[in-house]
């Protein structure tokens, strides 16, 4: 998603070009890709409302208003599609939309100002990321509410899950570490030192390699899931803003300051080419993968 150009930039996976361009409402930012049904939820965060866009036709199917000043940013769906899970940092809190009905079925609330949202792969548990707050709310999707809100380091910005979901890895702005908490106590198991200026993190869940983005530079660290020690680093030609693993195309997908998404080859570790998704690129959402 692109705020500055309200529009979804779609980039074809395997030719690593830009293949369309969608038309969304004002300021989108996370999406949500549902494959069976082949369907886009873009939150928008300028009309408190959720865009679900036909991902064939690119026309837009329905919206699905939240409450005024929700704002909402990210968003999440369950593996089996029924319900999105959406983190409001004009509200403080969380909603739960039926994707069937168009409705908002539960809202609770988080922490102060909830700007990033990790889904597990069963659906069953969200970690919200509260960034005025310094926490993680996790929500018990199942039951439409909050399970238990722990600290963390100041403005935490991004996390990711273990390949077995017992790991649980968090950058903050404030720290010059990776945190890696246990699942589901999020009791801090060990922290990694990365420097500074980290900005996303992501796992490959073949291999458990844990991928650090760099906010400040534009390099990509990669570190052993056992270890904690670093065995690697790419550079790409912009910090980086956001990190997902194309399990099909074997690529590491990064959102770079610049609004450029760049293609990084999994086995050599080298960047294979660039894409252009327009200044302000917020995201990448990958059509197919539940990473």
């Amino acid at each position: 998603a692109t705020p500055s150009l309200a529009s979804v930039t779609v980039i074809d996976r395997r030719a690593r070009a830009v293949s369309g361009i969608l038309p969304t409402g004002r300021e989108p930012h996370g999406v949500a890709l549902d494959a069976a049904r082949l369907r886009a939820y873009v939150a928008l965060s300028g009309e408190d409302q959720i865009q679900v866009l036909d991902l064939v036709t690119g026309e837009e199917l329905r919206r699905i208003p939240l409450r005024a000043g929700d704002e909402p940013r990210e968003v999440a769906l369950t593996p089996d599609g029924a319900l999105l899970v959406v983190v409001n940092p004009g509200s403080d809190s969380a909603s739960f939309v039926d994707t069937l009905a168009g409705t908002v079925v539960a809202s609770v609330r988080t922490g102060e100002e909830p700007s990033a949202l990790l889904l597990d792969r069963g659906g069953r548990r969200a970690y919200v990321l509260n960034r005025r707050s310094r926490s993680v709310t996790v929500l018990d999707v199942p039951n439409l509410a909050v399970a238990q809100t722990v600290p963390t380091d100041p403005e935490p910005l991004r996390a990711a899950l273990s390949r077995d979901g017992s790991r649980l890895y968090l950058v903050a702005r404030g720290s010059a570490y990776l945190t890696v908490l246990s699942v589901p106590e999020l009791a801090v198991v060990r922290t990694v030192f990365v420097g500074l200026g980290a900005g996303a993190v992501t796992v490959d869940p073949r291999s458990d390699l844990v991928y650090v983005g760099r906010a400040d530079e534009g390099r990509i660290q990669v570190f052993d899931p056992v270890s904690a020690l670093p065995v690697g680093g790419i550079e790409v030609p912009a910090p980086v803003a956001h990190l997902a693993v194309d399990l099909v195309e074997n690529t590491v997908l990064a959102v770079l300051s610049t609004g450029q998404v760049s293609f990084v080859d999994v086995a050599s570790r080298r960047l294979v080419a660039t894409a252009d998704a327009g200044a302000g690129a917020y995201a990448v959402a990958i059509l197919g993968d539940r990473p």
